[in-house]
C-alpha cells in the first residue's frame, strides 16, 4: 500500500470494461470496450487479459474488485458465459501478481453508491456525477461506484463521504 493508501483496481465487467484505479482521494477512470460480438469469446478474452495485465503494471493495485457475475443472470446465456469467463481472467491475472480479489453484489455496489439495492443505470450515472465525476457513461459509473465500496470496505475514508451519510438507506420491498 502506497502512503499506507489502499491501491485499488475496481472493475465494471461487461463487453465494455469500466474501470476505476487508484490509491488517492479521487480514482483514475475509463472505459475499455472488448471485440465481442455474442458468439465467439476467444478474441475478446486475450484483449481483455492483455489489457488487465497493463492496468495491473500501471497501478499495482493492492485489490482488484469487481461486480459478481452471477450464472442465473442475465437472460442471455452468451453474456453470462462471457461474463463468467471474465471473473476468471480477472482472478488468474490477479493470483499471478498475488494480488487479492473481491467480487460485490449487484445490489451491495447499488445500496452503497445511490442508497437504493436495485437502482438503474441513470441513477447510477447520476450519483458518480454528484461525487464530481465527469461521466455519461454507466459502465465507468459502476467501475467508480466499485472503487468507493472496496476503499470504504478496508478502512479507507474516501468511500464515505457526504453523499453515502446523508442518503437513507432504502430496501426492496419484498414481492407480496
Amino acid at each position: 500500500m502506497p502512503g499506507g493508501r489502499l491501491c485499488v483496481l475496481a472493475l465494471d465487467l461487461s463487453p465494455r470494461i469500466g474501470f476505476a484505479a487508484g490509491a488517492g482521494a479521487r480514482a483514475t477512470y475509463g472505459a475499455k470496450e472488448l471485440p465481442w460480438s455474442g458468439r465467439n469469446s476467444g478474441p475478446a478474452f486475450a484483449v481483455f487479459e492483455e489489457w488487465l495485465g497493463g492496468k495491473i503494471d500501471v497501478f499495482r493495485p493492492d485489490l482488484i474488485a469487481f461486480e459478481k457475475a452471477l450464472p442465473h443472470a442475465p437472460k442471455d446465456a452468451a453474456l453470462g458465459e462471457f461474463l463468467m469467463g471474465l471473473t476468471s481472467i480477472a482472478r488468474l491475472c490477479a493470483g499471478r501478481k498475488g494480488i487479492r480479489c473481491e467480487a460485490y453484489h449487484p445490489a451491495t455496489i447499488k445500496l452503497f453508491w445511490t442508497g437504493f439495492g436495485l437502482a438503474k443505470k441513470p441513477a447510477m450515472i447520476a450519483q458518480a456525477r454528484a461525487y464530481g465525476y465527469q461521466i455519461s457513461d454507466d459502465n465507468i459509473a459502476d467501475g467508480i461506484a466499485i472503487w468507493h465500496l472496496a476503499k470504504s470496505k478496508h478502512g479507507d475514508p474516501v468511500g464515505a463521504g457526504p453523499l453515502f451519510a446523508s442518503k437513507p438507506r432504502r430496501r426492496a420491498r419484498a414481492a407480496a
